[in-house]
């Protein structure tokens, strides 16, 4: 119940508040959007003398945005960008040969000079100086280049078939270890034949290629079982030789000891200096195990990372979160497993990288799309409730030297919020700072929102370099963390209680419901005082609620629809004395319902509209259970329309013509996914248009503007134009000639995840579409044809055999060609 008292209490609370050191607070210092009109993905910062960075990763994009280097004649390049200590831009540079360049890693070489390290499918151009060593056209591509991004010389590396580098670090001696993915035999600078098991599906292998300082093949090795096997990196250990790891498919054959444990597994491979096995292993589940990063550990041991969708079974110890979640093993330095700890939320969440904090623990970072829930305490940035804004985010979770959580956050922005193709932010890297910070290194499809506080700098939902440069700050010892909503009859949560909530009371057991505090150091307190409005109400006894727990059972109470201010504070001693504790404070709204009807009526920007709605006698109609998707135009839309009319308001429009007006303006359906060109069936049956111009979207004219408010019965999207019903003609005019036009369009179909990809095509028969699947850094592509028959034709494309990641999509009928980005 209270402090303890005199020297007892003293020598708690430094012990106290020295063990919450190791809590923090995320201080957002600065964010930065680097791109151009496409696709811009980063893999990773490199601090530079003058405190600055170079920015290293792959771009689609030509000059545009604030992107000055035109691509070198293909369709992809390596991309450098200089930054200053404040995020600034100095210089970029486009690096590449008259194909697709896609880099995989970059570090300093010792000499002041730079190594970029990837694969390449373009011949002797640009400033790549040797052909491709085999039909397929894929080959390890290093480059050296000076601190200005000069190149100094650069070397092809490759089969007959083709391989994909995912990774490549400096070496003791001062050359390179380049680690990727092949599927040849020996041929060309391979000296090995591949270890599959002759089915086409099981073709990959590691494949390690030590090079000198100057790029020269010195030896390389063939490492894999019997089936498909992908290594992600690679780092020294202290004997001098190399531990790679990845994950893999195949069971015991080749170099792999152990059979998997089920779908993929976590394979860790050390070797020699030269190459040479020394041992392996296998960790995973039942499911699908993603290992993507390794961390050495202080003791000698290992720490891996990656995406888990299995439950408790084999080597996993806990059940997952999720359909993937964090997953976190320690390993000793022979990599037999010590503990392992499965970190998520409610929806797909993927680790990417891992960094050591100043206090032995480490910072997780990765993607996310999961609400709070689970081990994620914030809602991704989008609206959390509607299915067509779905998106993810740069998730960071703060663990101890034994893996257990002290905290996490959730950064990123909103995105379009029409657009359901599973974007967001991607956070790909985490590199500490020299003033105990760290930088952030992921893509973006987002404008400004939530913490991105600069646009997109190409189309709608391409991506740009967002990096964030984030400090930890010490937390207060005790502190009210957050509110929980409780049905007091029944003692269960019913959601976490945030800043902003809307309260809906036909939704709840409105005379049943409490609200209780969680408090850091609970233990320390005696009190909590709570502020509703004017209002104020002191417990004394845990658990702390605002009206009341006797006896540990909660009190009921209720909210009359209006809105409130609620503060908490925790006191060392009973009745709100003694020493206070950081209070919360959270601002809510609390309605009778949330019908379309209810959000027009409460936003003070829908007077006329609403004045319509009422004298239409539609307004009413607005409250059945739909669902109905609404364009709102605001008063000053209404204003415009009515003036051009030489009317005052809106009851002064004929009955008849304001209801078909109106009509036009309601869909009676919710909007799941949109493309450009997407029409939609209005109350009046006519139709209405959807157009994406960059970051804006629009319906016929009406712009978008702001988020979308989603109500029980549906949406509500502002816009800033009053909607004119087309005649019938024009609209058949509109229609004959959108179907004389070709047309490509991609859409990525998520539920949860996306498990589907939807090619649409118009006035193509007769013609071949081809659709490439390769992941986020261009590797392993798969190209699938398919013959197109009719004027307007859908393709399928079935995603469910992928594993959790970032695709890269590309389709292509003749000259027409779209790409676009799925998440799994």
């Amino acid at each position: 119940m209270k402090y303890t008292t005199n020297l007892t209490a003293l020598v708690s609370g430094v012990l106290l508040a020295c063990t919450l050191m190791a809590s923090a607070q995320v201080n957002i210092q600065w964010d930065k959007t680097y791109g151009g009109d496409m696709w811009d993905d980063p893999v990773t910062a490199l601090p530079t003398e003058d405190g600055g960075y170079l920015l290293a990763g792959t771009s689609l994009s030509g000059i545009s945005g604030n992107k000055t280097s035109p691509l070198k004649g293909g369709e992809v390049d390596y991309w450098l960008i200089k930054i200053d200590a404040s995020g600034s831009k100095i210089w970029d540079k486009s690096i590449g040969g008259d194909g697709y360049d896609f880099l995989s890693a970059a570090f300093p070489t010792g000499d002041g000079n730079y190594l970029l390290a990837g694969t390449s499918s373009s011949s002797a151009s640009g400033d790549k100086s040797e052909d491709t060593k085999g039909v397929d056209g894929e080959d390890f591509w290093i480059i050296k280049v000076d601190a200005n991004g000069n190149k100094i010389w650069d070397k092809t590396i490759g089969s007959y078939s083709g391989e994909s580098m995912t990774d490549a670090i400096l070496t003791t001696d001062g050359g390179f270890l380049l680690v990727g993915y092949s599927y040849a035999n020996a041929s060309g600078d391979k000296s090995e034949d591949n270890k599959d098991e002759g089915d086409f599906n099981s073709i990959g292998d590691y494949w390690l290629v030590k090079t000198d300082a100057l790029g020269n093949v010195m030896w390389d090795k063939t490492l894999g079982g019997g089936k498909q096997d992908f290594p992600q990196r690679a780092i020294t250990t202290p004997d001098g030789g190399y531990l790679v790891i990845g994950y893999s498919e195949s069971n015991i054959s080749g170099d792999k000891s152990e059979n998997s444990k089920g779908g993929s597994d976590y394979w860790l491979i050390k070797v020699d200096a030269q190459g040479n096995k020394l041992w392996d292993k296998t960790i995973g589940g039942r499911e699908g195990d993603y290992l993507y990063n390794v961390l050495a550990t202080s003791d000698g041991g290992y720490l891996l990372g990656g995406a888990s969708i299995s439950g408790v079974s084999g080597d996993k110890s806990e059940p997952n979160k999720g359909s993937s979640d964090y997953w976190v093993v320690k390993v000793d330095a022979s990599g037999n497993k010590l503990w392992d700890k499965t970190i998520g939320g409610n929806d797909a969440d993927g680790l990417r990288s891992i960094v050591p904090s100043a206090d032995g623990g480490y910072l997780l970072g990765g993607t996310s799309f999961s609400n709070a829930s689970g081990d994620k305490s914030e809602d991704y940035r989008g609206d959390p409730e509607f299915q067509s804004s779905r998106r993810a985010d740069y998730w960071i979770v703060r663990i101890d030297a034994n893996g257990n959580k002290l905290w996490d956050k959730t950064i990123g922005g909103s995105g379009s919020p029409l657009v359901d193709d599973g974007g967001g932010d991607f956070l790909e890297k985490i590199i500490g700072t020299s003033d105990g910070g760290y930088l952030l290194i992921g893509s973006s499809s987002a404008g400004i929102s939530y913490e991105k506080t600069e646009p997109n700098q190409g189309e709608v939902e391409s991506t740009d370099f967002w990096i964030v440069k984030i400090q930890e700050q010490a937390v207060p010892p005790v502190a009210v963390i957050e509110y929980v909503l409780l049905n007091a009859k029944t003692d269960q949560e019913i959601r976490l209680f945030k800043e902003g909530d809307l309260v809906v009371l036909s939704k709840l057991p409105r005379y049943n419901l409490n609200v209780q505090v969680q408090v850091r150091g609970q233990d320390q307190i005696g009190s909590v005082k709570f502020q509703l409005n004017s209002k104020t109400y002191i417990r004394n006894e845990a658990p702390y609620a605002l009206f009341g727990a006797p006896n540990g059972n909660f009190a009921s109470g209720t909210f009359q629809p209006g809105e409130y201010t609620l503060i908490a504070t925790p006191y060392s001693e009973d009745n709100a004395q003694g020493v206070a504790g950081e209070p919360l404070e959270i601002q809510f709204e609390v309605v009778y319902r949330n019908t379309v009807a209810d959000v027009i009526k409460r936003t003070s920007a829908f007077s006329q509209l609403l004045a319509g709605l009422n004298q239409a006698g539609l307004q009413s109609k607005l409250v059945g259970p739909g669902p109905y998707t609404v364009y709102a135009p605001t008063d000053e839309a209404f204003a415009s329309y009515l003036s051009e009319q030489g009317i005052s308001n809106v009851r002064k429009i004929p009955i008849n013509t304001l209801r078909d007006l109106l009509k036009y303006h309601i869909v009676p359906y919710k909007i799941r996914e949109i493309w450009n060109g997407l029409p939609t069936n209005t109350l009046l049956y006519q139709e209405a248009v959807y157009y994406i111009q960059e970051e804006d979207t629009f319906i016929n004219e009406g712009k978008f503007i702001g988020a979308e408010v989603v109500a029980s019965n549906g949406a509500v999207q502002m816009i800033d134009h009053v909607l004119i019903p087309p005649a019938e003609t024009s609209t058949l005019m509109v229609q004959q000639e959108a179907s004389a036009s070709p047309s490509l369009e991609m859409v990525a179909v998520a539920d949860p995840v996306a498990n589907e990809v939807r090619v649409r095509t118009q006035g193509m028969e007769n013609k071949t579409l081809a659709v490439t699947i390769m992941d986020y850094q261009g590797l392993y592509p798969q190209t699938y044809a398919y013959k197109l028959t009719g004027a307007q034709q859908e393709v399928v494309l079935d995603m469910r055999s992928y594993g959790p990641g970032l695709y890269i999509l590309h389709a292509q009928v003749d000259q027409l060609r779209q790409s676009i980005k799925v998440e799994k």
